[in-house]
């Protein structure tokens, strides 16, 4: 439900790129971020399997973003990002024997302005999940639906990089390494995440905030 809403809000919020001069981000101004993770590059070690190096397409994020002066801001966000050979929001699935693998992760960022670009790094903590099974969808086969699913917990970094082309449209690449595996304790294994992103920032307020008023 989430992509077809993010898809439709960004169709009828195309005319940004008609957009011109750059207004600055403001000390006190929150901005609601929604993102495409579009293309995606996952490196993930389940258990008992091989090794996943894979690309593929789509995802979805959201995000509330804090400027705490104008140069400077704080992020605190979800991303969901998957590898699917289907580069279209809404995605079907198939009968028959599958795999997927995608990754969730929650993260929190500090971020600067540079002029047109934005560089930010922070943690994030993450739920990579390889996934296999067999889906029926026939009512002649008697074949049983299975949904099998390996989920590695992580805690690693999250490191971006945005080009902002107009006032609220970014094009930005996210890199999210892994080293820290929750499993029977700790202990070290790298995984990560790299998303090409298409990134809309929405302001909430208008005005920078004054303890005078």
């Amino acid at each position: 439900m989430f992509k077809l809403i993010t898809f439709l809000f960004l169709l009828l919020t195309s005319n940004v790129f008609g957009q011109g001069k750059l207004d600055k981000y403001d000390k006190g101004e929150f901005r609601l971020k929604l993102g495409l993770p579009y293309f995606n590059y996952l490196y993930l070690q389940p258990d008992n399997e091989d090794i996943i190096n894979r690309f593929g397409f789509i995802g979805e994020s959201i995000g509330l973003e804090y400027s705490f002066n104008d140069k400077n801001f704080l992020e605190v966000g979800f991303s969901l990002m998957g590898v699917s050979d289907n580069p279209l929001p809404i995605q079907f699935k198939k009968g028959g024997e599958y795999q997927s693998q995608y990754s969730v992760r929650f993260g929190l960022t500090n971020n600067h302005n540079l002029s047109r670009f934005t560089v930010g790094y922070g943690v994030n903590y993450s739920l990579n999940t390889y996934t296999y099974g067999f889906r029926n969808f026939s009512v002649e086969d008697t074949t049983p639906t299975t949904y099998n699913h390996k989920t590695n917990r992580n805690l690693g970094l999250n490191l971006n990089t945005y080009y902002r082309a107009t006032n609220s449209f970014n094009l930005g690449l996210v890199y999210r390494p892994s080293v820290l595996l929750f499993k029977d304790g700790f202990k070290t294994q790298y995984e990560h995440s790299l998303s090409l992103e298409l990134l809309w920032r929405i302001r909430l307020n208008n005005r920078e905030l004054d303890i005078s008023d």
